[in-house]
């Protein structure tokens, strides 16, 4: 499956069909890590949750360098790295823009206060995430914009999990959104703005006109999915796996519609 999507500023160079497997073995590490974190308890998850974060990660980037190559992915991932790392910190320090919150140590090691695995998380899922909007708009503005509403989306699953299981706290959870206890409003507020700025400035980089779909779609609509059934069926939280739903679905069902239509 590919996207046509653009007339690249570069041009495309043929890869061997091979090289699209390299991703998956590690995605699907990450599923059953996801798997294991659903069915264990307690801090019996932290260290699943660090390997999630990882491997989803690894899988991410081993994708974007086989689609858009080592310059780009290195690019986009100094890109992301640095912005979220330096929104996280002004965010522990000055409760700007997600509110006053504060990470605990069991996301291992930290970087003058902002856990070192944060900005990836961010990471592996931005990409996914600005790939599969490609697929259904093309202008800057609206790009930024639904892949900011994609992003915020997957905070509706994050932030709960995490928060249950004591990775950050806030210390003012009001006012908060229906159902979504000891999370401000003012968190997804924030999610929306730094999205939205990350995802202008990531779009930037050179677009190839043939871009290999599978894995971005697999990997925003497992977390999709994947997020709704386990808080339906296993967390008890019926009210995340609405939030997750239908927000997740504002960009994975065109994305998926605009594939069908495209290889139907």
């Amino acid at each position: 499956m590919s996207e046509r999507m653009y007339t690249g500023q570069w041009k495309d160079l043929a890869k061997p069909k091979k090289s699209q497997i390299i991703p998956w073995p590690v995605f699907v590490a990450s599923i059953a890590l996801m798997i294991a974190w659903v069915l264990s308890d307690g801090a019996a998850r932290h260290p699943y949750t660090i390997a999630i974060v990882i491997t989803t990660g690894i899988s991410v980037f081993l994708w974007s360098w086989v689609n858009h190559g080592i310059i780009w992915t290195s690019a986009a991932l100094i890109i992301t790295y640095t912005f979220t790392y330096l929104v996280e910190l002004v965010g522990v320090n000055a409760g700007i823009p997600f509110g006053e919150y504060v990470y605990a140590d069991t996301l291992g090691p930290k970087i003058a206060s902002v856990p070192a695995l944060v900005p990836i998380a961010w990471f592996a899922m931005a990409i996914p995430t600005l790939a599969i909007v490609r697929t259904f708009q093309k202008s800057i503005l609206t790009t930024a914009l639904f892949g900011a509403v994609g992003l915020t989306a997957w905070d509706f699953m994050l932030d709960p999990w995490m928060v249950n299981e004591g990775h950050w706290t806030w210390s003012n959870p009001d006012p908060i959104l229906p159902g979504l206890t000891g999370i401000p409003l003012t968190n997804f507020i924030g999610w929306l703005i730094t999205s939205f700025l990350l995802m202008l400035l990531i779009d930037r980089l050179p677009k190839r006109s043939i871009v290999k779909m599978r894995l971005p779609l697999a990997v925003y609509c497992w977390q999709w999915l994947g997020g709704v059934i386990a808080n339906l069926f296993f967390l008890d939280q019926a009210i995340v796996a609405l939030y997750v739903g239908v927000g997740m679905a504002l960009i994975a069902a065109p994305a998926l519609f605009t594939q069908y239509l495209k290889y139907r």
